[in-house]
């Protein structure tokens, strides 16, 4: 089983090598992890977008990193759920996952 500072290091390799085919530095957004039975999901971003929090930094389309507590394998949303047709996606959005992953906006 992988603990969640096995799978931040693991995911954060992944993000090292996206970063090499998209030209920008990119982190985990620590503030929107989310430990679902047997899955993490990591939300990330560009660097610059969680350290000055500028909406002109933030990327589009940045599907969640998954990682299988078990198995150790990663997945993005869509090949996650590709991949474990039989997982019980509903219950996750049920259980807030939307909520983590898009949170609603501030006022400003």
């Amino acid at each position: 089983m992988i603990n969640k500072e096995i799978a931040y290091n693991r995911i954060n390799t992944v993000l090292l090598e996206m970063e090499k085919e998209v030209g920008v530095k990119l982190k985990i957004n620590d503030d929107y992890f989310y430990d679902f039975h047997d899955f993490m999901f990591f939300i990330y971003n560009s660097f610059e977008y969680l350290i000055n929090d500028n909406n002109s930094y933030a990327l589009a389309g940045n599907l969640p990193l998954i990682i299988d507590k078990n198995e150790g394998n990663i997945y993005t949303l869509i090949d996650f759920t590709d991949e474990l047709e039989d997982f019980k996606f509903e219950e996750l959005l049920l259980n807030g996952f939307l909520e983590k992953i898009n949170p609603a906006p501030q006022s400003l």
